[in-house]
């Protein structure tokens, strides 16, 4: 009876081996098969002698592997899209930075020629400034030779925009 016992179970041991260890050694092996880098996605295939088990577990291995590759491919388009407007941002940041120093550079360049316009306008004010004076004091004693030659005053009507000085009594 013994003996029986320990047949019966070696033989239940390969029958266990042969229905469930081979069937799960080919699933691990097709599970690493997919970790190599390949050009496209493999799907595992359900070897003979397989349980429906193990075959409900491959079928749902292939959906989920299905849509990780959806889902990658869609996040590569968005990557694109992204990366493309990134793009198209960075040329109008760029292209707005060039006109700004543009702008400054014109802004600092007015600032300079108004300066010189200032150094330049300064002194040409003065010189007409001390010039017009210098004008109305000929004229002035010019105005007290005749008196002093003559011996009596003209009367004079000084026309302050024009800077000349004309007689009244001709």
């Amino acid at each position: 009876s013994a003996l029986v016992f320990v047949v019966l179970s070696i033989i239940l041991l390969l029958t266990a081996n042969r229905l469930v260890r081979r069937p799960l050694r080919n699933l691990t092996n097709q599970i690493e098969g997919l970790y190599r880098p390949l050009p496209e996605y493999r799907q595992l295939v359900a070897a003979e002698g397989m349980g429906t088990e193990l075959i409900a577990v491959i079928d749902a291995f292939n959906r989920i592997l299905t849509e990780l590759v959806r889902v990658n491919s869609s996040l590569e388009e968005k990557v694109n899209a992204r990366t493309a407007h990134l793009r198209e941002t960075i040329t109008e940041l760029t292209s707005t930075r060039d006109r700004l120093v543009d702008t400054a550079k014109i802004a600092v360049l007015g600032q300079l020629v108004a300066g010189i316009a200032h150094d330049l306008n300064t002194p040409l004010c003065a010189s007409l400034s001390a010039a017009s004076s210098a004008q109305e004091l000929v004229f002035v004693l010019a105005q007290e030779l005749k008196v002093a030659e003559h011996g009596f005053p003209i009367p004079l009507n000084r026309s302050l925009e024009s800077g000349q000085a004309k007689r009244t009594d001709a």
